[in-house]
């Protein structure tokens, strides 16, 4: 860079550019600066450019958003384009079980013959409640399908691994008291929040398909 000079015209130059003096606005192009601490860029509004290495989101790229929140977005058509989930399938024994929910999705398949009774806990994921992840007024539905060679089935109902705060509704209004033997046994679980660590669970089966 060429250090600035005054002339008798009123002008200066910096590099190869003539600059006119009291100037408000003036373009000046092929500099290189290095490392410039810039705090601000002002146009018609403010740019905060990051402080550690990150890439910035151009609105006609595809990316990869982590950790960000959505207050009150306003979504341009359906969330689900159509009713497809995964479902979870595992090769334990049914002799009680913890559905991960969060971790694992909505329907979980048991494809080991039951062993004894037991009690199922419907959580969020290891170390992660559904009460720290669920607002009061949400609801989640959970259906689990159980293999039965002996007709085993789950004779009590957890949230969050406890049944304080949680109470369990039957469809037809009777808990089962067994299983079906030779089976595939279904339950259905929709868990309401209705408030800090308070759940409804309308509950119902075992359905046996054989």
């Amino acid at each position: 860079m060429t250090r600035a000079r005054t002339n008798a015209t009123g002008t200066t130059t910096l590099g190869s550019t003539a600059l006119s003096l009291g100037a408000t606005t003036t373009s000046v192009s092929g500099l290189t600066l290095s490392s410039p601490a810039i705090s601000t860029i002002t146009n018609t509004g403010t740019i905060t450019l990051p402080t550690s290495t990150d890439t910035l989101v151009g609105r006609a790229t595809t990316d990869t958003l982590t950790n960000k929140t959505l207050t009150s977005p306003a979504l341009n058509g359906a969330v689900f384009n159509w009713p497809v989930e995964s479902w979870y399938i595992n090769a334990t024994a049914f002799a009680g079980y913890t559905a991960y929910l969060q971790t694992n999705g909505a329907v979980h398949y048991l494809t080991t013959a039951s062993t004894a009774n037991g009690t199922l806990n419907i959580t969020a994921a290891s170390g992660v409640t559904l009460n720290s992840i669920m607002t009061t007024g949400q609801a989640i539905t959970f259906s689990l399908l159980i293999t039965n060679t002996t007709a085993y089935y789950a004779n009590a109902y957890q949230v969050d691994g406890t049944t304080s705060g949680v109470t369990v509704k039957w469809s037809g209004g009777t808990a089962p008291s067994a299983g079906n033997a030779s089976a595939v046994d279904i339950y259905q679980f929709t868990i309401l929040k209705t408030g800090n660590a308070a759940f409804t669970v309308l509950a119902a089966g075992p359905v046996k398909y054989a």
